[in-house]
């Protein structure tokens, strides 16, 4: 058994993007089951998010803010590990390989202000940057339903 792991995100932990930015994006390690409540992996606190998007070349899901992020706002981010499956069941657990490490939670925050002068080099060393343009060229497949 292999267990999925989320490879990439974006935007950083702890990062600061633009107020209006509004794309969360997450790599996994397998192919993910399409076929579940995917609008419900990830969730955003104060937030609706739009049905994802999936980039099948790098097993990413992105989500858009449907209500845009407010300047200086903290944007918390939640991964449902509990929901997340591949296509052969696998899910996100066990988290830690030895179980002798303080397991990690699937969550983190990022800020929102003015443009920051790291925030494409954050995009860069994300490694979703490709992810970012396919979606702008509008060639990414929806997936999932809305809440």
């Amino acid at each position: 058994y292999q267990p999925l792991r989320i490879t990439a995100i974006y935007p950083r932990p702890h990062s600061r993007i633009r107020a209006g930015f509004g794309v969360i994006m997450i790599s996994f390690s397998g192919d993910l089951d399409l076929s579940g409540r995917i609008h419900e992996w990830v969730s955003v606190r104060g937030h609706e998010l739009a049905p994802p998007l999936y980039d099948a070349s790098t097993r990413s899901l992105l989500f858009r803010v449907a209500s845009q992020c407010l300047p200086n706002e903290i944007c918390r981010v939640r991964i449902r590990h509990n929901l997340v499956r591949g296509v052969n069941g696998e899910s996100l657990l066990p988290r830690q390989q030895d179980g002798m490490l303080k397991t990690t939670t699937f969550r983190w925050k990022f800020y929102t202000g003015e443009a920051s002068p790291y925030e494409e080099s954050n995009l860069a060393s994300s490694g979703l940057m490709g992810v970012l343009k396919r979606y702008q060229a509008g060639a990414l497949q929806q997936v999932g339903g809305g809440g």
